[in-house]
């Protein structure tokens, strides 16, 4: 059965995947100057990263969480404000997707409306299909419907991707979930060529890497420190890495995830509080507080209210044993 979890905790739980997904990179990065096959021990945290020369997914998320925000019935999102703040036709697009399905994922209709209209000026239909997959799947996790034995008939049946690479990589991950295939096992299915890892130079197709990030998420969804070892193993895969933090960050909710990642995120706010404020913001905008700001005093309040989200009230019956209560 899915995990039952508030809310709030899945939107915190995404965006600190995606941080903790950075500084993972990061981290390898400046101990090997490559992709290592390490993580920290459960004592260590990370260093936090340096800030790269061009925008990281948290960046990225950043952007659209404030659109969000600001205007969240001004669609198309990308219409509302200057683009020059979103990478242009790259991997990195993905990031966008992720506040997105946050924020519509009782609205399947508008979500998947909004990810073609950010997607589609790439005319990469890769691209485009595995953010539907993406944000589909998010959704469904903040829905409490992820089923890790149904998941991908799931996604397969709700998404029109009938040529896509990744529609056929869904379903040998669906066949490697139902096997209990080993990691070693999955990075062979995906690989373009039978090599040895150390001779690998060039990263895995964009729909082999959503594939893998799906298979390292789910099987192990309960682990996310095992799920986000598992998505560096294969060399040059550094958007399985930051899938699979996204994905089982918001599975697990920001309290699923070990408490010394949160060491770098949270050593960079001024103030207490600050680290969880694009998400919390996010959160009570979705919830109808329309204007919220980010400011966190303003969001621990409400953390203590009653909220549900748009068109979820009814009027009180007018009759019945329920009448004027």
């Amino acid at each position: 059965m899915p995990m039952k979890l508030p809310l709030l905790y899945r939107f915190r739980g995404l965006y600190l995947g995606v941080a903790t997904g950075e500084v993972y990179l990061q981290k390898q990065r400046s101990t090997t100057g490559q992709r290592a096959k390490t993580i920290p021990s459960h004592g260590d945290a990370p260093d936090a990263p340096d800030a790269p020369n061009e925008l990281n997914w948290q960046q990225v998320c950043q952007e659209i969480t404030q659109r969000l925000i600001e205007s969240p019935w001004a669609l198309p999102l990308t219409e509302h404000s200057p683009s020059g703040d979103l990478p242009e036709q790259n991997q990195s697009l993905l990031a966008a997707v992720l506040p997105m399905a946050l924020f519509f994922h009782d609205d399947l209709v508008i979500l998947d409306r909004q990810i073609q209209q950010l997607l589609q000026p790439t005319a990469d239909l890769e691209l485009e299909a595995g953010g539907l997959v993406l944000g589909r799947a998010i959704a469904l996790i903040c829905q409490e419907q992820v089923i890790p034995a149904t998941l991908m008939p799931q996604l397969l049946a709700q998404i029109d991707i009938p040529h896509s690479a990744i529609k056929t990589g869904l379903e040998q991950v669906h066949r490697l979930l139902r096997g209990k295939a080993t990691l070693m096992e999955a990075l062979h299915t995906f690989a373009p060529s039978p090599v040895p890892f150390d001779q690998i130079r060039q990263p895995l197709s964009l729909s082999a890497q959503i594939c893998l990030a799906f298979y390292c998420w789910m099987s192990t969804a309960a682990a996310f420190n095992l799920s986000l070892q598992r998505s560096g193993q294969y060399p040059l895969s550094d958007l399985s890495t930051r899938l699979t933090a996204a994905l089982s960050g918001a599975d697990n909710g920001f309290a699923g995830i070990p408490g010394h990642w949160h060491s770098a995120w949270i050593a960079g706010a001024d103030v207490p509080g600050q680290h969880w404020q694009m998400p919390d913001a996010l959160w009570a905008t979705w919830s109808g507080c329309i204007g919220a700001n980010l400011d966190p005093e303003m969001n621990s309040r409400l953390l203590q209210s009653a909220v549900a989200a748009p068109g979820l009230l009814r009027p009180r019956p007018q009759q019945g044993p329920f009448a004027g209560i």
